[in-house]
């Protein structure tokens, strides 16, 4: 979907009020964006399209930080499970 100048100026009301989130454009909407669709669990491939970029690569760089709470807890995950022996 196109979003025309009217469109973007509601999603980015809409978006600013549910977040709480003053945005000052497309960027700081996008980076709010692709940042929270990643630590809410949504894959760098699916936020990258999201956003239309041609490769993970950008999204990566600039939105693909983990934070420290679920990097711990992610590997904690991983170690919750017992190791089988081969």
């Amino acid at each position: 979907m196109f979003l025309d100048g009217p469109r973007f100026a509601a999603l980015k009301d809409e978006v600013a009020r549910r977040s709480g989130v003053k945005f000052h454009g497309w960027k700081t909407m996008r980076s709010t964006f692709c940042q929270n669709a990643i630590d809410a669990g949504a894959s760098i491939e699916a936020v990258s399209k999201a956003v239309r970029r041609s490769s993970t690569m950008t999204t990566e760089g600039y939105y693909g930080r983990i934070r420290s709470s679920r990097s711990f807890a992610e590997v904690d995950k991983a170690f919750e499970r017992p190791v089988k022996a081969k």
